[in-house]
């Protein structure tokens, strides 16, 4: 990902030993005949080396830390986030706390007695009190910039643009940064210009960006307690709510839920017509390109890439937390 380093906010040369590489692009024409099109590309996030998109935004954000001489950071995760910052945040000699429900309590990180918002703003509240960076929150404006390079990626692998992306969605900052990568290689005459729309996709348990867009409402009702297996989408307040919508809307895309069911569907046709075991969030992207390919809203004959975010099983579902506490900072004071 850093050969598109003068599109990122560092100002000197990138120091995580993990190779954030590129990610692979290809045709998926079993998949295409399976949903009926004739034009399907897949971009495999999984071959990330923890096995999600979230080390771009990762490494980014804790190469910038450094360069801010920020020495500890917090965050809450749902899985890919933690699992990332636990495998890049050492190499660079960050201090990382790793806060997850309690549900999804796994090795090296603190379990939260809550939902992954509670966790998010325990996070938050002991970030402020101690003068830490909230990867994802204190962070953000660096750490939702490593996605870009999706974008760039996907121009540079096709040498074009491609008509229709499908992204899930979770806090919603994604798809906007993966258009964004696109717009900038436009920009630098790298790739001719040419309409692309974005589609986002969410699990029907947690879907408030998908329920605002079909609401006509600008920005998304959160969702205080999720009902969904699709633990990596379980965002029940979008902070990138109002900026997904607002780009689905521009660029004459549209947003879909899909069910549980209809996600581990869209993970066995992964598996079984590509060869490819996808983490759950990636089932719910192609269940959602088959909705929108069936209703006719995506057209058959023009060229689509879904963006699959995760392989299988990166999100930690056993072993041992650090630690169990309530969502409080005289819990989180008490325990470090």
């Amino acid at each position: 990902m850093w050969r598109y380093r003068e599109w990122l906010p560092l100002v000197g040369p990138p120091a995580v030993a993990l190779p954030v590489r590129c990610t692979p692009l290809f045709r998926a024409d079993g998949l295409a005949k399976q949903l009926g099109v004739k034009n399907l590309w897949l971009k495999d996030e999984g071959k990330n080396p923890s096995g999600s998109f979230k080390d771009r935004l990762v490494a980014l954000s804790l190469n910038k830390a450094r360069e801010l001489g920020i020495s500890t950071v917090i965050c809450a995760s749902t899985g890919n986030l933690g699992r990332s910052v636990i495998a890049l945040a050492p190499s660079l000699k960050i201090t990382a706390h790793v806060l997850v429900p309690e549900s999804l309590a796994a090795s090296k990180t603190i379990a939260v007695r809550g939902t992954y918002d509670e966790a998010n703003r325990l996070a938050i509240q002991v970030a402020e009190a101690r003068g830490w960076a909230v990867l994802n929150v204190t962070l953000h404006p660096f750490y939702a910039e490593g996605g870009k390079t999706i974008g760039h990626e996907i121009a540079e692998q096709m040498g074009r643009l491609p008509r229709h992306i499908v992204c899930c969605m979770a806090g919603g900052s994604l798809i906007g940064k993966i258009y964004q990568g696109i717009r900038e290689f436009v920009a630098a005459d790298l790739v001719a210009d040419s309409p692309v729309s974005m589609y986002g996709a969410q699990p029907a348990g947690c879907a408030p960006i998908v329920a605002a867009f079909k609401d006509g409402i600008e920005e998304p009702i959160p969702i205080r307690n999720p009902e969904t297996r699709v633990h990596a989408l379980s965002v029940g307040d979008p902070g990138d709510g109002y900026f997904a919508l607002r780009l689905l809307r521009q660029t004459g895309g549209t947003a879909e839920n899909v069910t549980d069911r209809e996600a581990a569907w869209g993970l066995e046709m992964l598996a079984r017509t590509e060869g490819i075991r996808t983490e759950l969030a990636s089932g719910v992207t192609v269940a959602a390109a088959k909705k929108l390919i069936d209703s006719g809203i995506l057209p058959r004959d023009e060229e689509i890439v879904l963006v699959l975010t995760g392989r299988v099983n990166t999100t930690p579902v056993t072993g041992q937390p650090l630690a169990v506490i309530d969502p409080t900072r005289e819990a989180f004071d008490r325990l470090l």
